[in-house]
């Protein structure tokens, strides 16, 4: 089968979509187009996407010695790192690629301020799919850095978002890094080796 099922399309979304708080940051605003999944889904596949896998060694320094020998310390969080492309064909389309903008800046941001609802709250916790349960499924992750550039000669569109003209290239691509932030406890009760060499783990968001 050619191509990608819209099940397996990359996805960014709220991990606590039913808390009290996520359910008002759709509820109203320049997000209210992202309401119906609580988060993004990636239209056109991205141009690029990686992940970075690693272990962590240090040597036991013996003297006198030519061959070092390695101890194992741990195994850090992965990387995600994804260039998403987004596209305007429509005002509908212009308007939800705003929203998926906003969202991205948005999950950076920790409660802060007089006027905090949940002041030091980190920013939230998502869940990233793409391409399958064998690749990435509801995998826990903060975002920890959005980059794009709107380029001097692309074409515009405004639309009307919540009374304002907004303007935004009909197409532009943004550079999104993620971290995986797993829960200590579920990490502890269900992770094993062989349970991860299964492919059981990944079902779990373990990748």
């Amino acid at each position: 089968m050619a191509g990608i099922p819209s099940s397996n399309k990359p996805k960014l979304v709220l991990r606590d979509a039913n808390a009290a708080w996520a359910k008002n940051l759709f509820s109203s605003g320049i997000l209210q187009e992202l309401s119906d999944v609580n988060g993004i889904i990636f239209t056109y596949t991205p141009a690029m996407m990686q992940a970075a896998f690693s272990a962590n060694y240090g040597t036991y320094d013996t003297t006198h010695s030519v061959y070092q020998q390695q101890y194992y310390v741990n195994t850090p969080n992965p990387t995600i790192s994804m260039q998403a492309y987004f596209v305007s064909n429509t005002i509908e389309e212009a308007k939800y690629n705003i929203a998926c903008l906003h969202f991205l800046k948005t999950m950076t941001k920790m409660d802060f301020g007089s006027t905090a609802g949940l002041a030091g709250t980190p920013p939230p916790i998502l869940h990233f799919s793409a391409y399958g349960e064998y690749n990435y499924k509801n995998v826990p992750v903060v975002v920890s850095g959005v980059d794009y550039t709107f380029a001097d000669d692309a074409d515009l569109v405004t639309v009307d978002v919540d009374g304002s003209p907004i303007s935004i290239p009909t197409s532009f691509a943004v550079s999104i890094t993620m971290m995986m932030q797993q829960n200590p406890e579920k990490v502890s009760r269900e992770f094993s080796f062989a349970n991860y060499a299964s492919g059981a783990a990944l079902k779990n968001g373990m990748i």
